[in-house]
């Protein structure tokens, strides 16, 4: 009876994982390379690279790596609707604008970071460009 049930179980299991999408394989794929770009980032603005694995911890260091100031973090947490989604992209196209800026990249490149991260992430992670602290722009 017990055996059964393992094998019922079983059986139950290798469905599901047959149901699978390859979109949720190609999704979780680049959330993987994503991460670890960003840990090589961390890496070569002379941080650890596990402080980028620790929520909520890595946007202070990143803030930190960037100069911006650690209010900005404010921006996540906008309680009107619609404007919630403004701040956050503000947030980001910051992060963005002062990324490219502490590896001397140009307004062009930070275009593309915003557009295809997915391309320009791995090629600012693994490239040869040196980091520099930027100033604060704020």
């Amino acid at each position: 009876m017990l055996n059964d049930d393992y094998q019922l179980l079983y059986k139950y299991v290798l469905d599901m994982y047959k149901e699978i999408p390859l979109a949720v394989i190609i999704a979780f794929a680049i959330i993987i390379l994503i991460y670890v770009c960003m840990c090589m980032i961390f890496k070569k603005a002379g941080r650890k690279w596990w402080e980028f694995l620790i929520p909520g911890y890595n946007i202070v260091v990143l803030l930190q790596i960037l100069s911006l100031p650690i209010w900005f973090i404010a921006f996540n947490y906008v309680p009107f609707r619609y404007l919630d989604s403004l701040s956050t992209m503000f947030l980001g196209i910051c992060i963005y604008i002062n990324l490219a800026r502490a590896f001397g990249k140009k307004t062009s490149y930070v275009l593309l970071l915003i557009f295809f991260p997915i391309i320009v992430l791995p090629i600012l992670a693994f490239g040869k460009d040196k980091y520099h602290k930027p100033e604060a722009l704020i």
